[in-house]
Parts: structure tokens; sequence; C-alpha cells
């Protein structure tokens, strides 16, 4: 673990600091760790079995569903319970700056005595090296090369291990199920931008976040929807990988859904 001194771009005072990484060790205590549900009872491909499994579902808890044809995963946000988490913060936690002497400590290398001044950063980051490792049942197929007709606009040489459902919001960052291998660009502009747009309407409404992947001829599909309390559509969007060539493994059993579900976006 280093100090990384190009951290925090706006100042802020000591207190409120501190208060942020106490803020999450409270979450933490207060609530543990967000639940997460592998769907094995029935099929997640409908929108009546996705309001069955809502009301199932404990608030803040994760389900989600994989099998050959489709993966999916939803939570229930209930207003101003979204964006509890900070990568920052939580790699501050894990790496033993979750006490007030020893995030004193830190906050002095970063600022000096100052009582105001920019919120440390540490360079190794242990949440991006815990999910590049984790393994998922979408992975890029590294032995094929980058398709040089996408249709993607922007430009990417590589992919990233990215949430389906907002670190943010769940504080997961090692979990088969909610993590897969998508296009770098993708996920770090229009996908980052629905998702900023979601969080921030959590402080406004309830929210029921749903993301469905599939995989066609013409690439892999993401589709976000996003719903209130009553399932009315609030807002989705979809966009296609069509630069990646893509391994879908699945578990034995996970197939049987596709075998009798009519498949659906």
């Amino acid at each position: 673990m280093s100090y990384n001194p190009n951290a925090g771009k706006t100042k802020i005072n000591f207190n409120e600091a501190w208060y942020k990484i106490n803020r999450t060790l409270r979450h933490i205590r207060n609530n543990g760790v967000t639940e997460v549900y592998e769907v094995t009872s029935y099929s997640l491909n409908n929108l009546d079995n996705l309001k069955r499994l809502i009301k199932e579902l404990p608030v803040r808890s994760v389900g989600w569903q994989h099998t050959d044809v489709w993966h999916t995963a939803t939570i229930y946000i209930p207003k101003g319970k979204g964006a509890w988490y900070s990568r920052n913060i939580l790699d501050l936690i894990d790496a033993g700056f979750g006490n007030k002497d020893k995030f004193k400590e830190l906050w002095y290398l970063r600022n000096g005595d100052s009582y105001y001044g920019y919120f440390p950063k540490i360079s190794t980051s242990t949440t991006s090296n815990v999910r590049a490792q984790q393994s998922s049942y979408i992975v890029c197929d590294r032995a094929q090369p980058p398709n040089l007709q996408s249709k993607i606009p922007g430009t990417s040489d590589f992919v990233d291990r990215t949430h389906l459902i907002s670190s943010r919001i769940t504080g997961i960052e090692n979990h088969k199920g909610l993590l897969i291998d998508f296009d770098g660009w993708l996920n770090k502009n229009p996908l980052k931008k629905f998702e900023t747009w979601t969080l921030q309407q959590t402080f406004k409404q309830d929210i029921i976040w749903y993301v469905k992947i599939w995989k066609l001829n013409d690439g892999l599909h993401w589709k976000y929807i996003m719903y209130d309390k009553h399932f009315q559509k609030i807002k989705e969007f979809e966009c296609v990988d069509d630069r990646w060539s893509y391994l879908w493994f699945y578990d034995p059993g996970q197939d049987r859904f596709s075998r009798t579900s009519l498949y659906k976006n």
C-alpha cells in the first residue's frame, strides 16, 4: 500500500472527511453487508416473476440468475438508501484507516497541519484488485482479436470487469453473479452516465434496478430497466458490445429455465 498524493479535487475539512469514513462504518455495523441470493426456483425472464422476487427479497438485497441464455440481477432501493459506498473509502477502511488516529496520520501526509485539505487516497486499490481477479460467467475471449468493424462510437483497447449493479449501492466487488466483462469504453461512458443518473434518482424516489445480459450474433447485449415501486418503468437503456468476443459459462442445472421459458427481452 502506498499513499497517492494526487487525490481529491475539492477541499474539505478534516471533520467532514472523517464523517464520510465513519458514516460508511456505521452503515456496515447497522445494516451488515449486502445480501446476495441466486434465484433457482423460478425464471427471472419475465416481469411477473420479477415482481414476485422483489416481494420475497429482503430490502436492499440483490437477486440474480444465470442461465445458458440470459443473466439478470435486481435490487429494490428505498428512497435515500442508494449511494452508501465509495470505492476510495472502502479501500481506506480495508487498509486500516477506519481508525480515526490512523486516518489523521494519512490526512497529515496529504495536507500537513492544515484543517482544510484534500481527501486522502491510497494508490493500491484492494477493491479494484479483487474485482479484476473475481471469476465470472461471462468473460472476454482473449484469443480473439477485437472487431475492427464495431459499431461502438468510442475506442477501447480493453474490457472492464463491470458491475451489473453499482458498487456504490452494494459495496460488493467480489461476486461471480454481479460482475461480467464488458467493453471499457461502453462501461466508462454510456453505462456510467446511466448509472449516475439512476443513483441521483435514488435520492428522490424508490428505485427497482434491473439489468439483463444476453448474447446474440450481433454481440453481447446489456439492458438496464429502472422501475418505480409500482413497477412503472422510469427509464431504460440498452447497448451492444460487438467489439469483443465472449465466452459464456454456466453451471450444471442453470440451463433448465431457458429450456422451458420463452425468451423475452
